[in-house]
């Protein structure tokens, strides 16, 4: 129902059926021999079958080796070579982001992300054969925009195998340049380090990949084992059934017919898939899908570097402030010296305490005698009221005596 499908084997290499028809006319002609001509007749066919069932002993441990490695390559091309670059990308855009958060970094963190991507462009072309012409200036302002037209110039005068581990050279460059002049610390510049050294080394792995293929002669030997082990089955299923349709065993037959359609084409089929995958950076249907990579990268690091900084947990204030001596540890300071520092930020914090309690004492004095002062008012502001008081009284009773002075001398002056 597949067989036909894009992606088959039948479909990604067209020699196979050549190979099975083939293979179907040398059993034709085997079986027409053994059946049709009385010489063949007595034909043991016995024999040639227990020669095709020792090669399929031992060919399919050899064949299965060879896919076996081929599968790796292939696999360590996916992960550790093309992505590890892309990752290193994002990682990139997540270093930076975190360690210089907000809008206004934003066309430093785009920049960048433009030289990675752009490296993983240059990285694939250098494997496709002609692909590394015109590959600089497709990254220009005229199609990709991920360079500008003076780093494409620079670009084009240096080697084009080379071109891709430049880039990520001025990813390391320009991020040192922006965090030194930023004042971050040279321990967060060595995160940002560590990705471009990595990045470097899956472009180096790509190329050692790409350029080191396995030897021709173990190739050549596995490819003439099982081709010889075909010749060998499609010989065999013809005399075999030959010799079980003259005994009347159709069923024996029959199975000749499957084994001659199956075991050739999963050998042929392993061969042909080994042969495709080996340089997987090509534009055929089973070959990496680069754009979709490139494409999710660049969405990944665009999404961590524009959102990042909008986190809500970051407006609250999580444990306990660290003391003196946990900040000169984080600092790189010894033990000693944090121990030092410690002490110095109590004595320092004992004066403080000291000189706060002498002016709470000053102040407790000040409101002591301002007290004693408003008390001393009060008695005195009561002691001349009191006083009043009497000079009323006194007043009112020197009156009084006056008035009886007054009658006592008018009585007596009559």
């Amino acid at each position: 129902m597949t067989a036909g499908q894009k992606g088959t084997v039948f479909n990604m290499d067209h020699t196979i059926g050549a190979f099975l028809g083939g293979y179907a006319v040398l059993a034709a002609i085997a079986f027409s021999s053994a059946h049709f001509f009385s010489k063949f007749s007595d034909f043991e066919s016995l024999k040639l079958e227990k020669v095709s069932n020792y090669l399929n002993m031992f060919i399919p441990f050899i064949l299965g080796l060879y896919v076996s490695i081929s599968l790796t390559r292939w696999w360590a091309l996916r992960t550790e070579g093309i992505g590890t670059v892309l990752n290193s990308c994002q990682n990139i855009a997540l270093i930076t982001s975190s360690i210089l958060p907000g809008p206004d970094f934003a066309p430093y963190e785009d920049q960048l992300l433009k030289y990675a991507l752009a490296s993983v462009s240059l990285t694939v072309n250098m494997c496709r054969a002609g692909g590394q012409q015109g590959a600089v200036e497709a990254l220009g302002p005229k199609r990709d925009n991920l360079l500008t037209a003076e780093e494409v110039a620079a670009m084009s005068a240096i080697p084009y195998r080379t071109q891709a581990a430049v880039m990520w050279a001025w990813i390391l460059l320009l991020a040192a340049k922006t965090m030194e002049e930023h004042a971050v610390a040279p321990s967060k510049q060595r995160d940002v380090t560590i990705e471009v050294v990595k990045a470097r080394d899956a472009i180096e792995k790509i190329t050692t990949y790409m350029q080191t293929q396995l030897p021709f002669a173990y190739v050549h030997l596995v490819t003439l084992l099982v081709n010889l082990n075909n010749v060998i089955m499609a010989l065999k299923c013809g005399v075999v059934m030959s010799d079980q349709i003259n005994e009347k065993n159709y069923m024996y037959a029959g199975a000749q017919v499957v084994f001659l359609f199956t075991c050739p084409l999963l050998y042929q089929g392993l061969l042909s898939v080994s042969n495709v995958i080996h340089d997987p950076f090509g534009e055929d249907l089973l070959d990496f899908p680069v754009m979709a990579y490139q494409e999710y990268a660049n969405e990944a690091s665009v999404a961590i570097t524009a959102f990042t900084f909008m986190c809500p947990a970051l407006k609250k204030k999580w444990g306990v402030a660290p003391n003196l001596r946990r900040i000169s540890l984080l600092k790189g300071a010894g033990k000693v010296e944090a121990s030092l520092a410690e002490g110095k930020s109590k004595a320092r914090a004992s004066q403080r305490m000291d000189v706060v309690n002498m002016e709470e004492r000053q102040l407790m004095r000040q409101k002591e005698e301002e007290q004693t002062i408003i008390a001393q008012m009060r008695q005195q502001d009561d002691l001349v009221a009191n006083l009043r008081k009497q000079n009323v009284i006194a007043a009112a009773q020197y009156k009084e005596l006056s008035n009886k002075l007054q009658a006592v001398e008018a009585r007596f002056s009559y």
